[in-house]
């Protein structure tokens, strides 16, 4: 303890001797360790921001690939429709993709994120829009017939003044006229925390609002991200099942799904929207197809 105390001594006194030199290292170390947990608190709040949807508990992000390319790919159109008219364990399977979008408002265009996502994608998220409606299944069935849109609570705040005669009115998105049906929530932007949706339009309204038109027809074309409600009382292992199941049938019947597999999280699990951001923990509740 004598030298220990000794020690204390020594080194306070030749702090003391070069106070400037100890002023600018404390005021250093304080920075940094502030900037520090600046970063850190945000980082956190940012990524544990909830989403403001029902029951995410139940909500699973699903996910494909080809082999060896990656776990976390999209999906094409056919094996969607193969996934959410086939498997028996989820009480609905949504589709959705982003792409930029111009949006032209009364005054000003602005090009936002937005998304074409299949009919029933709000209700599948228990997400009701504060005004208006979401989309109808008639609105998402064949080609370029129903230009529909919902938008953001920003958009419609910032670009339209919160019209509340909005709805039936038209807003050009790429250049081409939409129907206003529905203002989201103010708090939902979409299932991503990195990307901030203003503008959903049906899926099949593709060829208008996207920059490309992705393919309905070609398996080898994956473009869609996948969001499934489970059904009540069904768990991830269940879940594996019917996907293995499913898996083996789709293999056998179109030889292009070979070397595909599909991976299931928690949506709570894909706050960054393409995939986990820790690929341990999400492998520990993942669903794959056996190549």
């Amino acid at each position: 303890m004598q030298s220990l105390w000794q020690d204390l001594r020594y080194g306070w006194r030749m702090l003391w001797q070069h106070r400037g030199l100890t002023l600018v290292a404390v005021v250093s170390l304080a920075l940094g360790i502030g900037a520090n947990i600046a970063i850190f608190n945000a980082v956190n709040a940012f990524y544990r921001r909830p989403f403001p949807v029902q029951d995410i508990e139940s909500l699973v992000a699903v996910f494909t690939s080809f082999e060896g390319v990656g776990r976390y790919g999209t999906t094409s159109y056919p094996d969607y429709a193969d996934l959410r008219d086939q498997n028996s364990v989820f009480s609905d399977l949504a589709a959705y993709t982003y792409f930029p979008m111009g949006v032209r408002g009364p005054n000003r265009t602005e090009v936002v994120t937005g998304e074409l996502v299949s009919w029933h994608y709000f209700q599948v998220l228990g997400v009701k829009p504060d005004l208006g409606r979401a989309f109808l299944s008639e609105e998402d069935q064949t080609p370029e017939t129903h230009p529909v849109a919902v938008l953001s609570h920003r958009l419609w705040r910032t670009m339209f003044g919160s019209n509340q005669n909005i709805l039936g009115q038209t807003v050009h998105v790429n250049g081409y006229a939409f129907t206003v049906v529905g203002i989201a929530p103010e708090m939902f932007r979409g299932m991503s925390v990195l990307l901030s949706t203003d503008v959903w339009v049906p899926l099949h309204m593709a060829e208008r609002a996207s920059p490309i038109t992705p393919q309905f027809d070609g398996r080898i074309d994956p473009w869609l991200f996948l969001i499934g409600r489970l059904k009540p009382g069904v768990t991830l292992e269940r879940a594996r099942a019917d996907l293995e199941l499913l898996a083996a049938n789709l293999k056998d019947e179109y030889p292009e799904n070979q070397g595909k597999s599909v991976t299931v999280i928690e949506a709570s699990h894909n706050r960054f929207g393409f995939g986990p951001m820790d690929q341990v923990r999400g492998a520990a509740t993942a669903v794959s197809y056996t190549h």
